[in-house]
C-alpha cells in the first residue's frame, strides 16, 4: 500500500511541475501579446493574449486542484469550463 502512495504522490508533483510550466509560458505570452497587441492596434493579438490569460487560468485552478480531493477536481473543472464558456461568449458578442 505504502508503493501505491508514493505513486501517486509522484504523479502529483508531476503534474504540479507540469502546471507551473505551462502557467509560466501563458502568463508571458499574455504580457507580450497584449502589449504587443495595444503598440501595433491589432485585435487579433489582443484577442490571442486573452486567450493565453484564460489558459493561465485554467492552469492555476488546475494547479490548486492537484493533490486534492475528488470534489474539488471536479469543481476546478467546472470553473475552468464555466471561464472558457465566458471567454468564448464574450468574443463572439465581440464580433458580432
Amino acid at each position: 500500500m505504502t508503493d501505491c502512495e508514493s505513486e501517486v504522490e509522484i504523479k502529483d508533483e508531476t503534474q504540479r511541475k507540469t502546471l507551473v510550466v505551462l502557467l509560466l509560458i501563458n502568463a508571458v505570452m499574455f504580457f507580450a501579446e497584449l502589449g504587443l497587441g495595444i503598440y501595433a492596434e491589432s485585435t487579433a493579438l489582443i484577442a490571442d493574449s486573452l486567450d493565453m490569460l484564460a489558459d493561465a487560468t485554467v492552469y492555476s485552478v488546475g494547479l490548486y486542484a492537484v493533490g486534492r480531493a475528488t470534489i474539488v477536481k471536479i469543481r476546478a473543472a467546472t470553473i475552468s469550463g464555466i471561464s472558457q464558456l465566458l471567454l468564448g461568449f464574450g468574443m463572439l458578442a465581440e464580433v458580432t
